[in-house]
């Protein structure tokens, strides 16, 4: 950010205005210490209800203490996701010996090869996709309480951390505590830019060595940025090139 560079922030808090990004930063530090206690606390909670369901549906019934009724849920999605992890290996088997043409590629990273992504046998191809598609459908449903379970514990996790957005792409702006981060960020760059603080450092030293210091500085300058040390320059009547301006 120091050499100019805010493509990886989102669109719409680059082009905030300035009076919104330095109210952000106000509530950074407030923000962070709240974001950290909720965390907290919500973990406590989930890994309480996590212990109570695995003593409810697995420890218990297989103890005798509740019903075995509790232990149904296990024995309908173990098999479930044993079928979905063999059907997956079975389809990588599949793809790496019939439908990829066995021309090496160079991988994105490494100095491994692969086989180019270019299809044959797409005949063979269509069909096992067309037979698939049932499957899928049945096992969509154990996939998608894992990904609802894996998002859940993921963003209960990631919740201190403001610094990562937990909206997608085009509501960044919802996350308040992101925001404040951004805020603080944009401050921090525009008032610590190394290159502006030795830039003004350079122009005070110049202008004191030739006697208009006193001028240069306004009363009411109180930072090192380019913003604020250019206009007290303006303001003395051009550089000095003496005790004269």
């Amino acid at each position: 950010m120091q050499r100019g560079d805010y493509t990886f922030l989102p669109l719409k808090l680059r082009k905030s205005l300035n009076d919104n990004l330095v109210a952000s930063s106000l509530r950074y530090s407030g923000a962070q210490i709240v974001y950290l206690i909720w965390c907290y606390l919500l973990i406590i909670v989930m890994l309480w209800i996590a212990c109570f369901m695995i003593a409810y549906i697995i420890i218990l019934p297989l103890a005798g203490k509740v019903s075995f009724s509790f232990f149904e849920p296990v024995l309908v999605s173990v098999p479930l996701m044993m079928i979905n992890f063999g059907f997956h290996k079975l389809q990588l088997f599949l793809t790496r010996k019939f439908f990829l043409q066995d021309i090496p590629v160079i991988r994105p990273k490494g100095i491994k090869t692969q086989k180019a992504l270019a299809l044959e046998n797409l005949k063979i191809f269509n069909i096992l996709s067309f037979l698939m598609f049932f499957f899928h459908v049945i096992i969509g449903f154990v996939s998608c309480l894992t990904r609802i379970t894996a998002g859940l514990w993921i963003s209960l996790i990631s919740l201190a951390r403001i610094d990562k957005n937990m909206l997608p792409k085009g509501y960044e702006k919802q996350d308040t505590g992101y925001s404040a981060y951004i805020g603080m960020l944009m401050v921090e760059v525009h008032h610590r830019n190394p290159v502006a603080s030795v830039f003004c450092n350079e122009l005070l030293v110049s202008n004191r060595e030739k006697g208009c210091a006193n001028r240069v500085i306004d009363p009411s300058f109180h930072g090192t940025t380019v913003e604020n040390i250019i206009p007290s320059i303006h303001k003395s009547d051009g550089f000095c090139t003496g005790g004269k301006g």
